[in-house]
């Protein structure tokens, strides 16, 4: 294994631990955002299916 691998594995290590504690300490808001992107996901859903509903009763 060379240094440069070597290097990307510790700094991923790193990164998900930082990640992963930051995570822990603002819990609440971290699960605002998800509920918040899984809220946006659904709105483009539904914004789709309102476009398609258009065009196919269009034709």
């Amino acid at each position: 294994m060379d240094e440069t691998g070597l290097a990307a594995i510790l700094a991923g290590i790193a990164l998900l631990t930082v990640g992963i504690v930051l995570m822990w300490y603002w819990l609440p808001q971290f699960i605002q955002v998800l509920l918040g992107g899984i809220g946006i996901v659904f709105a483009v859903a539904g914004l789709y299916e309102i476009v398609l509903g258009y065009l196919m009763i269009k034709e």
